[in-house]
């Protein structure tokens, strides 16, 4: 991994419906278009987005792996976690939806915990995911 270049994808969760393939596709060719190495972050019969390659570490390892990146871009999960303090600038993306009587954002967001460093976090419906997205997480990793 060519460190500082490369960005790990994280599509897959348990937590909440993923979101749809394109998204992720989209977002890896625009990753890849400005430059960035892509990697998505798999486990077991999980497969990377067209176009980037897979990577797979130890839950142990998973900060350093993320200290070594440029960025981390990926749907809330237990990953999310893990890698908080991480070095690298993380995206954090929140479906909007109802968990117990909180939304998902109100109930996981790392700012709202006052936990983790170099976050940002959005909330998106999954009617509206699209090109809005893809800038607003685009503009976070170019430091906008």
């Amino acid at each position: 991994m060519e460190t500082k270049k490369t960005v790990i994808l994280a599509p897959y969760t348990n937590t909440v419906p993923e979101l749809d393939k394109k998204f992720w596709m989209k977002l890896s060719e625009d990753l890849i278009s400005a430059g960035f190495h892509v990697l998505t972050n798999v486990v077991g019969a999980e497969n990377p987005v067209p176009g980037t390659k897979p990577i797979t570490f130890s839950l142990e390892y998973a900060e350093a792996v993320m200290d070594k990146a440029y960025g981390f871009i990926g749907l809330r999960n237990g990953l999310c976690d893990i890698i908080c303090n991480a070095d690298c600038k993380k995206v954090i993306l929140y479906p909007e939806m109802k968990c117990e009587f909180l939304s998902v954002y109100e109930y996981y967001s790392f700012e709202r915990m006052g936990i983790g460093k170099n976050l940002y976090e959005f909330c998106f419906s999954y009617d509206e995911i699209g090109e809005k997205l893809i800038h607003q997480v685009m503009d976070c990793l170019r430091g906008r």
